[in-house]
C-alpha cells in the first residue's frame, strides 16, 4: 500500500496520511499511517507501531476498557475544578475575609490553566507521556491539599495556581496519548468520549461544590479530590504502557541532560505572555481599561509576545513553540477556527443566564434549567462526529458542519433576543444549534491537529491547540463582559445625569463593587 505524501494530500485527504517517520525516532502511534480510503487496516499497523527502537516485537493492544478510566479521571477532576467554586467562592471568601478578591478564586485557576497548557507538549517529549501525566496527578493531588489546609486568600490562590498547573497538563497529556493508545481512525470516537468526561466534570463541578459548602464545609471540595488522585497515580502507573517519541540518542541520558533540552526561556517568556494578557483583559473588562493594572499588563504582554517569537527562532534548540510549523497553511485556520468557536460559545454561555435572570426575570435555578439541554447537544455532537471520523476518515466536511452551526446557532441567538422576536424557547434552540457546532468542533478541529502532525510535533501542537481554545474562552468572556459593562455605563450615565451627583464616581464604585463580588 503506498501512502500519500504531504505534497500529495490537503485537508479533505483522508484521517492522518502522514508521510512514513525517519528511521532514528522512536516510533508512538503515528508511525504508520493507513490510507483509510483504500480499506487498510490501521489496527494492524497501529499495533505495530509501538515497538522499541531496537526493533523488538510490537506491543500488544491496549485493553482500552481499563487504561481510559484511569486516565480520564484527570480530566473529570480538572474539569470539575473550573466550576467547583461557582457557587461556593463567596462563602470561601466571606471566611477568609476577603470579599473582594473572591473572583480571582476562579480567575487564578483560568490563567494558570491557559499558561502552562502549552508546555506539557514539549516536557512529554523529553520525559515520557507518563511520567508528565504522573507528575501533573501528583501536581495538582498537592494543590488540592494547599487548598484545603489554606488560612487566607493570598494562600488559596496560590494553591489553586498549583492545581491548574497540574490540571493543564491532566487535560493536555491525555489527548496526546490517545495518539499512542488507539488506532487512527478510532481517535475522534474516543475524543468524543473525552468530552463527554469534561462534560460531566465542569456540569457537575458547581453542584456538588456547592452542596460540600454547605454541609461538610468548602475546604472538603478539595480534601475529597485527593483520594481519587491517589488512585489514578496507581492505576497509571501500573496499567499504563505507552512507546515514548524520544529521540534514540537521548533514551539513556540523565536527568542533568534532558533539563538542558528544556527551552526554559522560551517557557518563561511563554508564561508571562499568557498571563500578562489575560490578567489584563480581566481588568480591562471588570475594572476599568484605563485602569495602570490593565495597560501595563498588555504593555507586558506585547513585550513579552515579541521577546517570546525571538527566542523560538533566534535562540531555542528545541523550541516549545516552533512558528514554522504552527503558521503551517494546514494548521493556521485550524487553530483560529476553534479560537473563534470557544470565544463565541463562552460569550453566549456568559451572556444567556444574565439575560435569563436580568430580562426574563427567571430565578436562578430555572435560568439552569435553560441552559441543561445545551450541554447533552455539545456532548452528543462530540459523539457523533468520533463515529463520523470512524466511519469516513475525514475532517474536513465536519470542521465545514461546525462552521455552518455556530453561525446559524449565533443568528438564531440574535433573532430570537429581541432583535426580530424575544423568546426564551427560541434561545434554547439557537443555543443548542451552536453548541452542535462546538461539540463537532472539539473533535475535528483536535483530529484536524493530530492529521497534520509529524512524530516529533504531534505533542507540542495538542499543547498548543488547548491553550489556544482557553484563550478563546477568556477572550470572549472578556469582550462580552466589557460590552455590557459600558452598554450599562452609558444607560447609567443617561438616567442619573439629570441628578446633582457625582455619576461618575457613582459608577466607578459599582462597577469596583460588582468585579469583586
Amino acid at each position: 500500500m503506498s501512502i500519500p505524501t504531504t505534497k500529495d494530500r490537503d485537508e479533505r485527504s483522508p484521517l492522518l496520511t502522514a508521510p512514513t517517520p525517519a528511521p532514528a525516532l522512536v516510533t508512538a502511534a503515528l508511525s504508520e499511517t493507513p490510507d483509510l480510503e483504500h480499506g487498510a487496516t490501521a489496527s494492524s499497523q497501529h499495533v505495530a507501531a509501538i515497538a522499541d527502537a531496537n526493533g523488538a516485537k510490537a506491543a500488544s493492544p491496549p485493553n482500552m476498557m481499563v487504561i481510559f478510566p484511569a486516565i480520564t479521571i484527570g480530566i473529570f477532576l480538572a474539569a470539575a475544578d473550573g466550576t467547583l467554586v461557582l457557587v461556593s467562592y463567596a462563602t470561601i471568601s466571606s471566611e477568609l475575609d476577603a470579599l473582594n478578591l473572591a473572583s480571582w478564586i476562579m480567575t487564578a485557576y483560568i490563567l494558570a490553566m491557559a499558561s502552562f497548557q502549552p508546555l506539557y507538549g514539549k516536557l512529554s517529549d523529553i520525559f515520557g507521556r507518563k511520567n508528565c501525566l504522573l507528575a501533573a496527578y501528583s501536581l495538582f493531588s498537592l494543590g488540592c491539599l494547599a487548598c484545603g489546609f489554606s488560612q487566607s486568600i493570598g494562600q488559596l490562590i496560590a494553591a489553586r495556581v498549583l492545581q491548574a498547573i497540574g490540571g493543564s497538563g491532566l487535560n493536555t497529556i491525555v489527548s496526546i496519548l490517545l495518539t499512542a493508545l488507539v488506532p487512527p481512525e478510532d481517535r475522534g470516537l474516543w475524543q468524543g468520549f473525552l468530552n463527554i468526561v469534561y462534560a460531566l466534570g465542569a456540569g457537575l463541578g458547581a453542584p456538588i461544590g456547592g452542596l460540600l459548602a454547605g454541609t461538610v464545609g468548602w475546604r472538603w471540595s478539595f480534601f475529597g479530590q485527593i483520594p481519587i488522585c491517589l488512585l489514578a497515580i496507581v492505576l497509571v502507573s501500573i496499567c499504563l504502557t505507552v512507546a515514548e517519541p524520544v529521540k534514540i540518542e537521548h533514551q539513556q541520558s540523565d536527568l542533568k541532560s534532558k533539563l538542558r533540552r528544556v527551552d526554559f526561556l522560551g517557557a518563561i517568556s511563554l508564561v508571562v505572555m499568557i498571563s500578562a494578557l489575560i490578567l489584563g483583559l480581566d481588568r480591562g473588562s471588570n475594572v476599568s481599561w484605563l485602569a495602570p493594572e490593565c495597560y501595563l499588563s498588555l504593555t507586558i504582554c506585547v513585550l513579552s509576545a515579541l521577546w517570546f517569537f525571538y527566542v523560538e527562532t533566534k535562540m531555542a534548540r528545541e523550541p516549545i513553540v516552533p512558528p514554522s510549523i504552527v503558521f503551517s497553511p494546514q494548521l493556521l485556520p485550524v487553530y483560529l477556527t476553534s479560537f473563534f468557536a470557544f470565544a463565541a460559545i463562552m460569550a453566549l454561555d456568559f451572556t444567556l443566564p444574565l439575560y435569563y435572570q436580568a430580562r426574563r426575570q427567571f430565578s436562578p435555578q430555572k435560568a439552569s434549567f435553560y441552559m441543561l439541554p445545551a450541554i447533552f447537544a455539545g456532548v452528543a455532537s462530540a459523539l457523533l462526529t468520533g463515529f463520523w471520523m470512524r466511519r469516513k476518515g475525514q475532517y474536513f466536511a465536519a470542521l465545514l458542519l461546525a462552521c455552518s452551526l455556530q453561525i446559524t446557532g449565533g443568528l438564531g441567538t440574535l433573532l430570537f433576543s429581541g432583535f426580530f422576536l424575544e423568546s426564551a424557547v427560541g434561545l434554547v434552540v439557537a443555543q443548542n444549534i451552536t453548541e452542535l457546532g462546538v461539540g463537532n468542533s472539539v473533535v475535528s478541529g483536535l483530529i484536524a491537529v493530530i492529521s497534520n502532525s509529524s512524530n516529533t510535533s504531534v505533542a507540542i501542537l495538542t499543547a498548543l491547540y488547548y491553550s489556544i481554545r482557553n484563550l478563546g474562552c477568556v477572550i470572549g468572556v472578556s469582550a462580552v463582559s466589557t460590552t455590557i459593562q459600558q452598554s450599562l455605563r452609558s444607560i447609567l450615565l443617561e438616567k442619573l445625569q439629570s441628578y446633582d451627583l457625582d455619576v461618575e464616581k457613582i459608577i466607578e464604585e459599582l462597577r469596583v463593587f460588582v468585579a469583586g463580588r
